[in-house]
């Protein structure tokens, strides 16, 4: 046999398969425990080209063309690639070839290789047998996932000192400009809450730094300091998101606030923390960060927030919210309506009353909405001013946008994964004028012991407003269809599609004049469906 022919192809395709595999360890954050569990979860075991060496494997067994059968292998590993996705291009969430992943790849590869080498090596010094350098072959297929693994692995001592490096130099950077910072965080409505905070600042105070979308991260929030934090910034507006209890903490030693807003405690990531008193714990790490003249806005009608804002010891406590039944609330939302242009409001603030106006959509919208007005009041705007920058917000991207396609208007809230952002959307679903209203989601993850049941109640509360439901692939598929059958919606107005993509097809061959659609939620490629390799 030409181990030759073979091993070119081979390691042609190992490029592709690691380059596959890495796009789902990106997406894990570069956490083996939990792209090892995804790989568990979902049996994403190599088939394709296992099944192509043990069948090459057979067909040396029954014949001696050996020649050929190598030709044919590399062959077909190469067809392999060719009708294979590149990640890079393809898929719901791409591959990004930062830096870092560039350097697990090019050291997973080598190992790859190395590897490789090491069994062809140890099999034609003890046997001639092609069969057993095929069988070989087809086992170690198998550890592909394990080589990237190790890879990033041998490479986070290293990945840790860069990481170090650019954290140092963002503290410089932050110091020399040194702005008056306000955090914020909670388990819902960060990013909205950031961002209509940002654009009042920038235009009722002056230079606001914000960090773009949803980054909320140490290198995250570094990476857009090195980049855009200029001299002469006064205010900076830091989302600052929690995967377990020191989370925040870190970000605070980057960024050290002078004021913070909590938008809630609630079941969101519940998966990773495993109660939400430890949730709780995470966010108040912000509101011990602020010092004693500090201020603290707090959701008043979230349990956990009002516990946070009770316990901190600052200067400036507020709390905004609708209700007053868990005590007073400084900023009270006494009325709203929601009409096809946005959210016309009236607040209590200060013994006055102001009427307002947003673009945005929902209740869950014009609670972060408020929590800037409260914030940016506190720190010495005029009220009007703020209300009428709040008249001119634009959404962020697929946080429930309204956009009409000629008789159809669309509710994108692709970004949203929590119950009650997508309920909120829900009740906005409701409200708007429709013919029809169709639901499109997967459901919601990482909500832990709460999965099924939360899937299962929202599914109930859109049973009761939809006339059609599109179900999104498997993860969430049982909980939500009990949910829909028991909110009234019939079995055979409920559609169960694999994917975003066979979804959209459907929708688009569903869709008629007069059609009101939500689009709530977007799950990436690890929850949708199970990947082939």
């Amino acid at each position: 046999m030409s181990v030759f022919l073979v091993l070119i192809g081979l390691l042609y395709f190992s490029q592709r398969r690691l380059l596959q595999y890495l796009r789902y360890l990106q997406q894990e954050e570069y956490d083996n425990r939990r792209f090892y569990k995804w790989l568990q979860q979902n049996k994403a075991f190599d088939t394709h080209a296992t099944l192509l060496l043990l069948c090459a494997s057979l067909l040396s067994w029954l014949t001696d063309a050996d020649l050929l059968i190598s030709l044919s292998t590399m062959l077909a590993f190469f067809l392999l690639v060719n009708f294979s996705d590149d990640p890079r291009k393809k898929g719901k969430i791409k591959l990004k070839m930062t830096e870092r992943a560039t350097r697990i790849y090019r050291f997973s590869l080598a190992e790859f290789m190395l590897i490789t080498a090491l069994i062809t090596l140890s099999v034609l010094l003890q046997t001639q047998s092609s069969i057993i350098f095929l069988l070989a072959l087809a086992i170690f297929i198998q550890f592909t996932p394990f080589v990237l693994m190790s890879a990033n692995f041998i490479l986070q001592r290293d990945e840790n000192k860069r990481q170090t490096q650019f954290l140092n130099e963002a503290k410089a950077i932050f110091a020399q400009v040194n702005p008056y910072v306000i955090g914020i965080t909670g388990s819902y409505g960060k990013t909205s809450t950031k961002d209509a905070l940002g654009n009042i600042l920038q235009i009722a105070l002056g230079a606001t730094f914000w960090p773009a979308k949803g980054i909320n991260t140490p290198m995250g929030i570094t990476r857009e300091i090195r980049s855009r934090l200029h001299l002469g910034t006064s205010y900076a507006v830091i989302e600052m998101g929690a995967y377990g209890i020191g989370s925040i903490k870190r970000l605070c030693d980057l960024t050290p606030p002078h004021a913070a807003i909590i938008t809630t405690i609630g079941s969101a990531h519940l998966e990773r923390f495993g109660s939400l008193e430890n949730i709780r714990i995470a966010k108040s790490e912000l509101a011990r960060a602020l010092p004693p003249d500090g201020i603290l806005v707090c959701n008043g009608d979230n349990p956990g927030a009002r516990q946070i804002a009770m316990e901190a010891n600052v200067k400036t406590k507020l709390l905004y919210g609708f209700e007053e039944h868990l005590g007073p609330l400084d900023c009270k939302i006494s009325s709203w309506i929601t009409t096809p242009k946005g959210t016309s409001f009236t607040i209590e603030f200060q013994g006055q009353r102001y009427e307002g106006h947003s673009p945005l959509f929902g209740k869950a919208a014009l609670s972060n909405v408020v929590a800037s007005f409260t914030m940016a009041c506190a720190l010495g705007c005029n009220p009007e001013l703020v209300l009428a920058v709040i008249r001119n917000l634009e959404p962020v991207d697929n946080r429930l946008q309204v956009r009409k396609d000629g008789p159809i208007t669309y509710l994108n809230d692709g970004y949203n994964s929590n119950p009650e952002g997508f309920q909120s959307a829900l009740e906005i679903l409701s409200k708007l004028p429709g013919e029809r209203r169709i639901l499109m989601t997967p459901g919601m993850i990482e909500l832990g012991p709460l999965h099924y049941s939360e899937n299962e109640r929202l599914g109930e509360l859109a049973g009761e407003v939809c006339d059609l439901a599109l179900v999104v692939g498997k993860t969430n598929r049982e909980p939500l269809v009990a949910g829909l059958l028991k909110g009234g919606l019939a079995n055979e107005r409920i559609i169960w599609c694999e994917n975003r993509d066979q979804a959209f097809s459907e929708l688009a061959t569903l869709r008629r004049p007069g059609d009101l659609i939500l689009i709530e939620n977007d799950l990436p490629d690890l929850y949708e469906a199970r990947p082939r390799f």
